[in-house]
């Protein structure tokens, strides 16, 4: 399998990004951008992330999750925006603080959090620096720290250490609400007992500083306690199976604490439910529920 990029710097030229490209690895999940339109972070089989460079056609960065090379990565999402601090916006005392070297290049650095989903059912959050030649499109460094947090869908939903429990045709989903700093992760168990649910974690700055407030002394990567659990409704009786589900719906009439979801089923038709929880995590309020023919 291979990877087809085109970028706007090079417009006559498509990079092919493949097994040899990646270190004798197969991306198996999709690229996404990091900070750049430049850079692409790539989930490989070998439980590795690689960072390609379409300028330098070349992987300049490579990282491999906890889990070692057994679990691919299957999702890669972006967390935070990035936000670019140059050095004539820094304050003077942080800008006393940097070394002369720095100041000479001249950059531009920033930091941005992404999730890496693997096939097995867990997911790390990871912090990365990167620091761009301010007038180049040219990464001069990128920095990643050990994962801050873990998650885990099967142990949120109770249903076994996810190592037991993923089936291979189960479906993965992971998003971000930027606006809530929640991340989503959509997860369609197949079989006699298959269930849908979206379980949200919150992934604020705060919060996960705090979980992850001893890491560099700690052996094992920390667990991030989920906040929500939303069950899907149950179609069957209706001889109609979840296709799809798009989740984390927000409309400014309703209060943050409402989750939106949009589900479509195998006889074309919508539904959209909405759940309202307390902030105890256990506690639902309400439930609604609205069905398009």
């Amino acid at each position: 399998p291979s990877i087809t990029s085109s970028t706007s710097t090079l417009p006559q030229t498509v990079i092919e990004i493949t097994q040899t490209t990646l270190n004798k690895s197969s991306p198996t999940s999709k690229p996404i951008p990091i900070l750049s339109t430049t850079l692409l972070a790539v989930g490989c089989s070998d439980g590795a992330v690689r960072f390609f460079s379409l300028l330098e056609r070349k992987v300049v960065k490579s990282v491999r999750g906890p889990n070692g090379r057994s679990d691919p990565v299957v999702g890669l999402v972006s967390l935070h925006e990035w936000d670019p601090t140059p050095l004539s916006r820094l304050s003077k005392a942080t800008s006393a603080s940097m070394t002369s070297s720095t100041k000479q290049r001249n950059e531009l650095s920033g930091g941005i959090k992404i999730a890496t989903v693997c096939a097995s059912g867990t997911a790390y959050i990871w912090e990365l620096q990167v620091q761009f030649h301010k007038n180049l499109p040219i990464i001069s460094k990128i920095k990643i720290r050990p994962p801050l947090v873990k998650l885990d869908i099967y142990k949120a939903l109770g249903i076994g250490s996810s190592s037991s429990s993923h089936s291979e045709s189960d479906k993965f989903k992971v998003t971000f609400d930027p606006d809530r700093n929640l991340l989503l992760w959509t997860l369609q168990q197949h079989g006699s007992n298959g269930k849908s649910s979206v379980v949200t974690w919150d992934c604020s700055d705060h919060t996960l500083a705090k979980v992850a407030i001893n890491l560099d002394t700690l052996q094992t990567t920390p667990s991030h306690q989920h906040n929500r659990i939303i069950q899907m409704p149950d179609f069957g009786n209706d001889g109609a199976t979840i296709t799809n589900i798009l989740p984390g719906f927000y409309h400014s009439s309703l209060p943050f604490s409402v989750i939106m979801n949009l589900i479509t089923l195998s006889d074309g038709t919508i539904i959209i439910t909405g759940e309202e929880h307390a902030i105890n995590r256990t506690t639902k309020k309400k439930r609604s529920q609205v069905r398009v023919g």
